[in-house]
């Protein structure tokens, strides 16, 4: 059950951009538990597809860098 959680919090941040909080909110995840999926999520983070997600952001950010040389 947990990892159908996480896998749709997961969804809710990247097709609906949404914070983790917001996901949280969204997905009706009691006050007491937020912290536990936080975790969580931080967690699986690299093993789950978020190295694509920070490859991105670094992509960015060289692409700044080079732009305002």
């Amino acid at each position: 059950m947990d990892e159908e959680k996480l896998s749709n919090i997961r969804r809710a941040m990247k097709k609906q951009g949404m914070s983790l909080e917001k996901a949280l909110e969204y997905m009706d995840i009691p006050a007491e538990e937020k912290e536990k999926y936080a975790v969580m999520l931080k967690e699986t983070s690299d093993r789950e597809g978020w190295k694509e997600l920070r490859g991105s952001a670094e992509k960015e950010q060289k692409l700044h860098e080079r732009v305002t040389e």
